[in-house]
């Protein structure tokens, strides 16, 4: 299983993008499922087709700035929760990653 903590301009509010082989590791998705919405993230409904065996699926919390963007007070909170759900799982660490332009097309 594949994990990253995503953001976009102005990379104030942020995501998690999660790949995984569901032969393999279906369990494993489901618990971190189970975790991320104890802390009020959401499924993103929107999703692409698998390829090539692997399904990729994301996790957002809407926010209360512009746009359901985060405070900054809100990414603290959010960012140190997500983190925590990591190391209980065992998934810790999880890598950032700014997105660019480029990422985006």
């Amino acid at each position: 299983m594949q994990l990253e903590i995503q953001s976009k301009h102005p990379h104030t509010t942020r995501w998690l993008w999660v790949e995984w082989e569901p032969e393999k590791e279906q369990d494993k998705f489901l618990e971190l499922a189970a975790a991320l919405e104890e802390i009020d993230f959401i499924l993103d409904p929107v999703f692409p087709s698998p390829v090539l065996g692997f399904h990729t699926r994301t996790f957002y919390k809407p926010g209360s700035d512009l746009f359901e963007g985060w405070t900054v007070t809100e990414r603290k909170s959010n960012l140190g929760a997500l983190r925590r759900a990591f190391r209980v799982l065992e998934l810790d660490p999880v890598p950032s990653r700014k997105l660019t332009f480029r990422d985006l097309i």
